[in-house]
């Protein structure tokens, strides 16, 4: 199957590698499935099923006009999980992708997914406004999202979590730190 496709008819191409448990990957902006590469064939070789597809208007997926929204991404995620039969599933998210699993386990109650892993994710409004005073302030966010504002804070917020940080790391440690995260994924997978 190289294709899946949405309610809308959207046709997302995935990757579908090894057999086993199977392990979703969703990329961050803008790249593609492809950006998953290393931490896939890992996954496969340590006997697991590893599906990462691009996301639409990504790659090698259909580029409509609509369905950029957080809701439709959710439900592209839903037809992945659906049509490629995955059940007992690991979502992990890098980036905008992990803003895409948050939004799958409350839209879909989480459906056929056991674990989630959110990598350098996206997390919910976290500037400090009259609405939300508990937010950061926005000087705080000039070069970089404090961890404190940004990972330590989702954390606590997402129950039996475990926050792993990389120390000194960028947003990118799926490419800068590859062999760390790939090793802590296949760790994740084995509990």
């Amino acid at each position: 199957m190289n294709h899946v496709t949405a309610t809308d008819k959207t046709q997302l191409y995935v990757k579908d590698w090894g057999s086993g448990r199977p392990v979703i990957l969703i990329h961050g902006w803008p790249l593609s499935a492809d950006s998953w590469d290393d931490q896939a064939m890992a996954i496969a070789d340590a006997g697991h099923r590893a599906i990462a597809y691009d996301r639409r208007g990504f790659g090698r997926s259909s580029q409509p006009w609509t369905g950029y929204d957080y809701d439709t991404l959710a439900d592209d995620l839903a037809a992945v999980v659906e049509q490629t039969g995955a059940r007992d599933a690991v979502l992990a998210g890098f980036s905008m992708g992990g803003g895409e699993v948050a939004r799958y386990m409350s839209r879909h109650g989480g459906k056929s997914v056991v674990q989630a892993v959110l990598v350098s994710s996206v997390l919910p409004f976290r500037l400090k406004t009259p609405d939300n005073p508990a937010g950061t302030e926005q000087a705080a966010f000039d070069k970089t999202v404090p961890i404190h504002a940004s990972s330590r804070a989702a954390a606590k917020g997402i129950k039996h979590s475990k926050l792993v940080e990389y120390d000194g790391a960028p947003h990118g440690l799926i490419a800068t730190h590859k062999r760390r995260l790939t090793k802590d994924l296949i760790d994740f997978l084995g509990r």
